[in-house]
């Protein structure tokens, strides 16, 4: 039997333990932040044997995303036995047998004749009777009631599509036939709480509107519900503490509208009962799989879900408790609400509000590994008191190892930018295991996971260092360049990457594939010469585990070996390689080389300056190849162009896959190529969906919203990227060049053909890319995909200059105040999604309002002509937002709203107006929820903060910008730590310092407000005591003189590099 510390079981016990303990500490010592205690192991740890979850053979990744029902295992003959078993045992409509009274109490389920049959033989031993026949109805039940579980969320999914539940994840998915069997027979009922509630909701969402609570005095409804609570239900009900009203406002909560009043009533009632049992966990995980899932909501369900982990009074949460075993003795048993839950149901629960932290608030993934590590401390042998400490230590570390490895999984937006919380994350548990008695061991999973996250994080300042001296010939070996480089030794050479693969290596783990690929990208091959250590996600193919297939694991390593190079020649010396080994590439290794060549012409167009300037591997950046001729690599052929490439890899057989085609959309040169691309790569029934729109299609729309959602925002984005409207040979028409403001009717179908289907095979060369707006408009106003990155490339596309100037309804001036109102109404229809595009949304208008307002100042007869266009449009296409009537009205609403939405993306504190009409007896100070969570909801960037200052400083808003200051100071520790991800970040920082002073100062700089000295302060320090004729600016420069990080009061030589910045744009 293998044990814990996997294939270290040949070891002696104190080296393999050392071992262990030395990764928790040794790995990351260089970072206070993340500098794990030592203890010393004690004498008396015994040996914690593997459980199935931590087998040596785990060689794969992180795990997908859970979903509900991933941990269960039904047979595929289970609906074949349920069958069977109604006809074998008739049960009346009450639940009992119909030869039988019934009795008081919740009969016991049936189960089926073999099960019987076992216990017959299990009472002629009767060593083997009770536990055995015991966990063996619990199983069943317990199978039967999470199958109910999903029953409940399949009859939301289906009753109430208003309410966007996702589809539930079973094991085995039902067909149509067995899901009527179960929701219509009733011999196969086995009673318990989802069950009984989704049969009340099926009464619900068949009778009336899901708005309200159906009348039970009426007849038709009373005796339907008479149905649902019979006497079996009544009394598993009351078993519980439950009553049928209880059921009732359970289904009151799911029903709700919009996803954040539902959790909102779910805090209400709560609140206002506190002496009533708790809901159900069930219906908390309900409420977030819903597809529409409010950031609010959300944290209002964290909030709820931590105080029932740690067990605390809801509206109580005190602050998150620090992990200090000496706080168990501080910690009053009245302080806990009732016995903690099971672990198994606990680890269900954090497993799916981290994977509804990554979609949504990435900063909340801390906190609840914080809550999970002192719940499996402290509050796990509480629940478990019957199970021996060697068991309970197994459970910790099973817990522990998971949860590592969701916090491995890169969140859905700016994962690079959340690695750093999922390092704390990560620390957090393993601080918790190292100081643990006895220490709790790593799991390779654990290992793998810790090792991905370090992967996709930035380089520190060694790492830099020692990049920045890699030769430029290949392999890229250490290069003294300076004198200094010989006394900095290697520090740096073993990244931190590098440092968790050899503490795993030491604590008796064997490497394979995964970790082969894991050290390619950290800087180091498999023959132990360097590579480049490259920045990645490290989310690798799920069939790297079990694929037999040689060529195709090998594949995967080269392609690794492809990425981890700095210049287009090093990629394709290296795809020559392969070839050399397997004449026919595989498509993973023909996609690696694409991306090299295109990202090699992207790079060439595009000159970075050196203050951008990023190292090899930090991004996708492919750099120039040595200018010695002695360092260039030799290649026996040179790389060809792209599509050279295509054409290629087409001959042999191989076709691009969903992400190779969206890389190719996302980067083509012209509208014709990525026409050409889609003709070649995508199936008849994907190109007719894409290129015609009937909303009255219903096949259509279904091939649309089955399609791979990367290859959809890829050709969204396509679209977007190729508009063009200054065709001489042909006049756009209004609805074109402007679909949101100038379309037809909305009673009209929807209807949008880019190209026709007779001219499919020339290759979309008749398409007019004039059409390509409009139709990305229609496209997502059809399918309304309730993902952001699908908005995103329309608003930014909205936010730009749509040409022909010579036009008089598309002057540049007019196409501001047009652009304005056009993204306001995608605002519109994203809320109604319940989406929210976050600080690139807020940038966006930034850009569009500051632009409007300059145009303004410039011809302001001009932009009421715009706003006259807006009114008449709004008029005609009957359009949900209301128009300015003047200029100055446009400004002052238009500072209003972006005011009020940078409000809602930074500050949590929940609104309850909306709610409060519906309870006005709530005591407002029970709302005082998660004041241990996040103090902002979304950080934003230097970017965004800069182009906030600008559109508060064109509108001559000084109390604004000021007001923003005051927050920046306040706020600076998080705004450093998010500009410190960036690469450009300290300077697009100092870049909004000086844009408040150039707004503050009047005229862009132009008329720069002198600065009056104190003459009572003079001498060596006197440039410290600076005194202003302006209050606003005086203020200014004594908050960001008081903002250490900030570093100085900008100065005249920034302001006027600033200017000359602005000018080069056009600004």
């Amino acid at each position: 039997m293998s044990s814990v510390l996997g294939n270290a079981s040949f070891r002696p016990r104190a080296q393999a333990l050392k071992s262990s303990q030395i990764f928790y500490a040794a790995a990351w010592r260089q970072d206070a932040h993340c500098a794990l205690p030592i203890s010393r192991p004690q004498n008396s740890v015994r040996y914690i044997r593997h459980d199935s979850a931590l087998q040596d053979d785990q060689s794969s990744g992180p795990r997908p995303n859970y979903r509900l029902g991933d941990h269960l295992h039904e047979s595929r003959g289970w609906f074949r036995r349920l069958r069977r078993r109604a006809k074998q045992n008739p049960v009346s409509s009450d639940g009992v047998k119909s030869t039988q009274t019934a009795p008081s109490v919740a009969p016991e389920p049936v189960v089926s004749n073999a099960v019987n049959k076992q216990n017959e033989n299990e009472a002629s031993h009767p060593k083997h009777t009770s536990r055995s026949h015991k966990n063996t109805q619990g199983r069943k039940y317990l199978s039967m009631e999470i199958f109910q579980r999903n029953m409940l969320h399949l009859t939301l999914y289906r009753s109430f599509p208003q309410l966007n539940y996702e589809y539930p994840a079973f094991p085995t998915r039902p067909n149509a036939d067995q899901i009527s069997l179960l929701e219509t027979n009733t011999t196969m009922r086995v009673v318990s709480l989802p069950g009984i509630l989704q049969q009340y909701l099926a009464i619900l969402g068949s009778r009336s509107s899901f708005r309200t609570i159906l009348d039970p005095n009426s007849s038709e409804v009373g005796g339907a519900i008479g149905n649902v609570f019979d006497a079996t239900a009544l009394s598993c009900l009351s078993k519980k503490g439950y009553s049928p009203n209880d059921v009732m406002v359970w289904a009151w909560i799911l029903t709700a509208e919009k996803s954040y009043r539902a959790a909102l009533r779910l805090f209400i009632w709560e609140s206002q009962h506190p002496s009533r049992p708790r809901a159900p966990l069930f219906v908390v995980k309900l409420l977030m799989y819903r597809a529409s899932l409010d950031i609010r909501a959300f944290r209002l369900l964290l909030s709820y879900s931590l105080s029932r982990i740690n067990q605390q009074a809801i509206g109580t949460i005190t602050p998150m408790i620090p992990l200090d075993p000496r706080h168990i003795e501080n910690t009053s048993s009245s302080e806990l609400q009732g016995i903690p839950m099971d672990a198994k149901v606990t680890s269900s629960l954090v497993k799916l509000l981290l994977r509804k932290a990554r979609q949504l608030w990435p900063a909340a993934q801390l906190h609840i590994a914080q809550s999970f590590a002192y719940y499996l401390v402290h509050q796990l042998p509480l629940r478990h008191t019957y199970t021996a400490e060697h068991d309970i230590n197994t459970l910790r570390t099973q817990c522990f190892n998971e949860c590592l490895s969701e916090l491995a999984i890169p969140s859905r937006h700016s994962p690079f930018i959340s690695t750093s919380i999922q390092q704390k994350a990560q620390f957090e548990l393993l601080k918790a295991m190292a100081t643990h008695e006895p220490v709790l061991p790593v799991s390779r999973q654990g290992y793998q996971s810790v090792v991905a996250v370090q992967l996709s994080h930035k380089k520190t300042p060694a790492e830099r260092i020692y990049s920045a001296q890699k030769a430029p010939s290949w392999p890229p070996w250490k290069e003294l360049k300076m004198g200094i480089d010989t006394y900095r030794g290697n520090e740096g050479m073993k990244s931190r990457t590098m440092q968790a693969l050899s503490q795993m290596k030491a604590a008796g783990y064997s490497h394979s594939n995964w970790e082969a690929i894991a050290s390619i990208l950290a800087g180091w091959d498999t023959d132990g010469s360097p590579t480049i250590q490259t920045r990645s996600l490290a989310i690798f193919p799920k069939s790297l585990k079990y694929q037999s297939n040689h060529q195709e694991k090998d594949s995967i390593l080269w392609s690794t070996r492809i990425r981890a190079t700095r210049t287009l020649r090093e990629a394709w010396a290296c795809f020559l390689s392969y070839q050399n080994i397997y004449p026919v590439p595989s498509e993973r290794v023909y996609h690696a080389i694409a991306k090299k060549i295109i990202y090699s012409d992207i790079t060439r167009d595009h000159k970075q300056s050196t203050a951008d300037a990023a190292l090899p591997g930090d991004g996708l950046e492919v750099f120039p190849e040595p200018s010695s001729a002695r360092d260039v690599i030799y290649v026996p052929t040179q790389p060809p162009p792209l599509e050279d490439l295509l054409k290629e890899m087409t001959s042999r057989g191989i076709r691009p896959k969903a992400e190779f085609i969206s890389l190719l959309l996302r980067n083509c040169l012209d509208f014709s190529t990525g026409m050409r691309y889609i003709n070649t790569y995508m199936n008849p029934k994907q190109k007719e969906a894409l290129l015609t729109i009937r909303s009255e299609n219903y096949k259509t729309i279904k091939t649309l919203k089955a399609m791979d959602t990367r290859l959809f925002d890829s050709f969204i984005v396509f679209l977007c990227s190729h508009m063009n409207f200054d065709d001489p040979n042909h006049r756009p028409h209004k609805t074109d060049a402007f679909p949101i403001l100038m379309q037809a009717h909305p009673s009209t179908s929807t209807r949008s053909v880019l190209v026709a289907h007779k001219d499919w095979f020339t290759g979309g060369s008749k398409a007019r890319n004039s059409r390509a707006l409009s139709h990305a408009v229609q496209l997502l106003k059809t399918t309304k995909p309730r993902r952001v990155s699908a908005w995103l490339p329309l608003l930014k596309t909205l936010a730009s200059a749509r040409g022909l100037t010579s036009e008089h309804y598309l002057h540049r001036d007019r196409q501001w105040i047009l652009a304005w109102y056009e993204i306001l109404e995608v605002l519109k229809l994203m809320t109604e999604l319940e989406l929210e595009p976050g600080m690139e949304g807020l940038t966006i208008l930034c850009q569009v309002f500051s632009h409007a307002v300059s145009a303004g100042v410039r011809d302001i007869t001009t932009v009421e002509e715009g706003l006259f266009l807006a009114e008449k449009a709004n008029q005609d296409n009957q359009l949900g937002y209301a128009v300015a009537v003047s200029f100055e009205d446009f400004v002052y609403e238009g500072l209003r709203y972006l005011k009020s939405y940078f409000d809602r993306l930074v500050y949590a504190k929940p609104i309850l107006m909306s709610e409060a009409a519906e309870s006005p007896a709530i005591d407002k100070g029970a709302f005082s929820i998660g004041e241990e969570l996040p103090e902002m909801l979304q950080v934003p960037s230097p970017a965004t903060l800069h182009a906030l200052v600008r559109a508060l400083g064109v509108a001559e808003d000084n109390d604004g910008v000021l007001n923003l200051l005051q927050w920046m100071s306040r706020a600076s520790l998080d705004l450093k730590e998010r500009s410190n991800q960036l690469g450009n970040g300290e300077r697009m920082m100092r870049r909004t310092l000086t844009a408040v002073r150039v707004f503050l100062e009047g005229s862009r700089g132009e008329n720069m407000v002198h600065r009056d000295v104190d003459p009572q302060n003079t001498g060596e320090n006197s440039e410290l005591q600076h005194t202003f004729s302006d209050g606003h600016v005086q203020e200014a420069y004594n908050i960001i003189e008081a903002t250490k990080s900030w570093g100085s009061w900008p100065s005249d030589a920034e302001v006027r590099e600033y200017c000359l910045w602005q000018a080069r744009l056009g600004a």
